[in-house]
């Protein structure tokens, strides 16, 4: 089917990209979805199938300060979008976080589970699941958490820029998650993107650790002796609280019978076979 990406140059946006490469793309440049007038004449334009939205305001931090703006990206966009593909007949799939959930848990989080985000970045994602659900029928909110790749920014990348850096680490131990990486979770989303059975999903790779054993594992399997530290989120004194434990149970997932993806720590171990020795070779330079 005619597909389109929005937010095709970011982590995931890219892997979509490569998972669908007859689709149609566009970046913030040729789609801002703040402005009515750039979402409505890009669907109009290309009348696709089925589209992903993969663009966000992804500050948790900044967005304490710049909270209208987190709105205008995060809920008010895929809400536009969401009413936007239901004119023109379209399926949609949007993208949220674990940040929707709060504290009490201590084993993944299924979908059944009630929000209650700790911050006005988790509260602005909320907010655009329950604005995309609302404004089309035929919406997947796929919940999902720890993105990285080889390309753009994120956690996999900054640790090692930083090791071979010969930089102190201090990483948080007190926050499990489940770290995903964008290649395998874009295959699992364009098969479930093919389903019957529309509503919210979370999608992340198996079991969880936290951010501190994520960077422990790396570095051991890249063999690199990097001066690492724990320490707690009460010590980082970041301006958004975090869920202390935001790992996701892929239960409706594997109900509608897409696979799911494998442990965390397996697909960490395959991403660096593959992309390990390039990394290092882009931060040694």
């Amino acid at each position: 089917m005619h597909t389109l990406i929005i937010g095709n140059q970011g982590q995931l946006g890219w892997a979509l990209s490569q998972r669908f490469p007859e689709a149609d793309g566009v970046d913030a440049d040729t789609c801002d979805i703040t402005r009515p007038s750039d979402v409505s004449s890009i669907m109009n334009q290309l009348e696709p199938a089925l589209v992903f939205n993969t663009a966000a305001y992804n500050g948790v931090d900044t967005a304490e300060l710049e909270y209208e703006e987190a709105l205008r990206v995060n809920a008010l966009g895929p809400g536009r979008i969401a009413a936007a593909c239901r004119a023109v007949g379209a399926r949609f799939m949007h993208f949220s976080t674990d940040y929707v959930f709060g504290d009490g848990f201590t084993e993944p989080i299924d979908e059944a589970q009630t929000p209650n985000p700790l911050s006005r970045y988790g509260r602005s994602k909320l907010l655009g699941e329950q604005m995309a659900l609302q404004n089309n029928p035929r919406t997947f909110v796929v919940r999902t958490t720890g993105l990285y790749s080889h390309r753009r920014h994120n956690f996999i990348r900054t640790m090692l820029r930083h090791a071979l850096a010969g930089t102190e680490l201090q990483v948080v131990n007190d926050q499990f998650v489940s770290p995903t990486w964008v290649d395998p979770l874009a295959a699992t989303v364009a098969e479930l993107s093919e389903a019957d059975v529309f509503g919210v999903y979370h999608v992340t790779a198996q079991g969880a650790c936290t951010w501190y054993e994520l960077a422990e594992r790396m570095f051991e399997i890249l063999g690199i002796d990097a001066k690492l530290h724990p320490t707690d989120q009460e010590s980082g004194d970041a301006p958004a609280r975090r869920p202390g434990f935001s790992a996701l149970d892929d239960v409706l997932l594997r109900a509608v019978g897409v696979q799911r993806l494998e442990r965390w720590d397996d697909m960490l171990e395959k991403f660096l076979h593959k992309h390990g020795s390039d990394l290092v070779a882009e931060f040694e330079r």
